[in-house]
């Protein structure tokens, strides 16, 4: 089986479409089929190169119509009965109508392939994302998705013409790195906090649907009634510097005095490793989506494998169960008040942490990227036959 995995972004550029494709690819790889990924071109990063037995292809620019011709000499390099396999939508992609149409493009073009599409929160969209989504799903051999509340709208959105459809949720973006009591006190001491100060820690991409400007208020409320705690930030700003210029503005507004401070200790465009580190050396997760917690939130599921004390908020997006299913505690979203006043229970309790603790690893139990890759090499499989 020879598999062409198509994703706008993959190490070193940082997120968890990035991460989640290389840890795919990866396990993939592991089971026997030739890999290739095709994706970005990066500043400083070979046009060809290899990482642990995946071939990685960077001869995308602005992914426009004309470079439908880049992917499809690839495709007649890896020979007939290639497994095209696109993740979408990215921000990198832009939702640009040559990604948009690609299946259908290679249906007429290269017709010998099987085309498969991963597709991430269909339901949270606005139909006029949905109907430019259409011919994407429609033209594909097959369709994953990830999270299992999307089936009800896909199945309706796809009355006409229905590929097969599959959900195959996603796991951690970030795999723990061993760790004992000796390395957590060194990756604190790394970052300025002293062992009695819990670290309250954030993780992921730093724009408007992750909240964290509610949570830093939270923070603000803790101090105010003299509960301990340093907040911990790491991620990255959105890659988009016209559409969250200003955004960035003020979240660097807001976390200066703290930074100043050292109460607030920012870490950005981290490495896997080193992102591992910080979440071993923390205490609580917390995750204020603006729209609430749903299962592909990779950094979500990162703290849990790395059994963190999780805390996320219920919103409009998150499924019935969630809390139990994923063993976190859930707040409701836009509520800094309710979210300061779980933060400091679970801060001042160390029953409830180790509680928590235990379902943290209970939940990551059931996520892995091996057996995630057997299931989609099982689904290209099946295309296949």
């Amino acid at each position: 089986m020879k598999v062409l995995l198509i994703v706008g972004e993959f190490p070193p550029q940082f997120g968890g479409f990035a991460d989640g494709a290389a840890l795919l690819a990866r396990e993939i790889a592991a089971l026997g089929p030739h890999v290739t990924v095709l994706t970005t071109r990066v500043k400083d990063q070979e046009n060809r190169s290899f990482r642990e037995g995946v071939e990685i292809r960077r001869v995308m620019c602005d992914w426009r119509l004309s470079e439908i011709r880049s992917i499809l000499g690839i495709i007649d390099e890896m020979g007939r009965g290639t497994i095209v396999h696109l993740w979408y939508p990215c921000v990198t992609t832009r939702r640009r109508p040559m990604v948009n149409f690609l299946p259908l493009f290679l249906r007429m073009f290269r017709p010998h392939c099987r085309v498969v599409v991963t597709i991430h929160e269909f339901r949270t969209q606005r139909t006029r994302y949905r109907v430019w989504a259409l011919p994407l799903i429609m033209a594909a051999h097959g369709l994953i998705f990830v999270d299992p509340p999307d089936l009800e709208l896909l199945l309706r959105w796809t009355k006409l013409k229905r590929p097969r459809i599959e959900c195959i949720p996603i796991a951690p973006n970030i795999l723990p790195v061993p760790v004992t009591d000796v390395h957590r006190r060194a990756w604190r001491q790394r970052l300025g906090v002293l062992d009695n100060t819990p670290i309250v820690t954030f993780f992921g991409g730093i724009l408007p649907p992750k909240g964290l400007l509610g949570l830093l208020e939270a923070m603000n409320r803790l101090r105010h009634d003299a509960i301990p705690g340093c907040l911990l930030v790491i991620g990255w700003f959105g890659p988009d510097p016209v559409g969250n210029q200003h955004y960035e503005r003020e979240v660097r507004e807001a976390l200066a005095e703290g930074l100043s401070a050292g109460w607030i200790k920012l870490r950005e465009k981290c490495p896997s490793d080193a992102v591992s580190e910080y979440l071993h050396a923390s205490d609580v997760a917390v995750f204020p989506f603006v729209r609430g917690a749903r299962s592909n939130n990779g950094s979500l599921l990162a703290a849990l494998a790395h059994g963190l004390p999780v805390v996320a908020t219920r919103g409009v997006d998150t499924p019935e169960g969630f809390a139990e299913q994923y063993g976190v505690e859930l707040v409701p979203a836009g509520s800094p008040g309710a979210l300061a006043n779980c933060l400091g229970e679970i801060l001042l309790s160390e029953e409830q942490k180790n509680s928590l603790r235990a379902r943290a690893l209970q939940a990551a139990r059931a996520f892995s990227w091996p057996s995630i890759a057997c299931a989609t090499a099982a689904f290209y499989s099946s295309l296949r036959a």
